[in-house]
């Protein structure tokens, strides 16, 4: 949302009603979703939007490695778009769980080391959420969204 607004580019028709409910307030809003940190960090687990490049810190990653990274070409060592190369969580060695998302089509994926919450719900699925420490799954089905108010309301 933020790159289409910020490059120009074509909004399509759920992000125009996004902008169009933020109205006069969306400047304000723009800011205040910029300022949300991009990974956080305690002492066990790593929570983020996409996933860690293999053997790097989230402070070392880009900020587009961090919201959209799903594969990793071990060959030429770099992320990939292409499904035959690994996912970068089975390449994933650290000992903090890393808790991500931006993954729809994989669903729900529960590992010693990661966890994949995102189960579709832009798209119909469920939303998934987890309980921490005790890494607890919980999900709920998708509201009717034609039948909720503008946030303007």
């Amino acid at each position: 949302f933020i790159n289409c607004l910020e490059q120009n580019l074509p909004l399509t028709e759920s992000l125009s009603k996004l902008k169009q409910a933020m109205g006069k307030e969306l400047k304000s809003w723009l800011h205040y979703i910029k300022s949300w940190p991009l990974y956080i960090e305690e002492k066990d687990f790593i929570a983020l939007h996409g996933g860690l490049l293999p053997g790097e810190h989230p402070n070392q990653s880009s900020k587009q490695h961090l919201l959209n990274i799903r594969y990793w070409n071990k060959k030429d060592h770099c992320p990939s778009n292409d499904p035959k190369h690994s996912p970068w969580h089975t390449l994933y060695k650290g000992t903090k769980t890393v808790i991500y998302a931006h993954w729809a089509k994989q669903g729900l994926k529960i590992k010693q080391n990661s966890i994949g919450l995102d189960t579709g719900c832009v798209y119909g699925g469920k939303l998934t959420g987890l309980w921490w420490p005790e890494k607890k799954i919980v999900q709920v089905p998708r509201q009717n969204t034609k039948n909720l108010k503008s946030i303007n309301k």
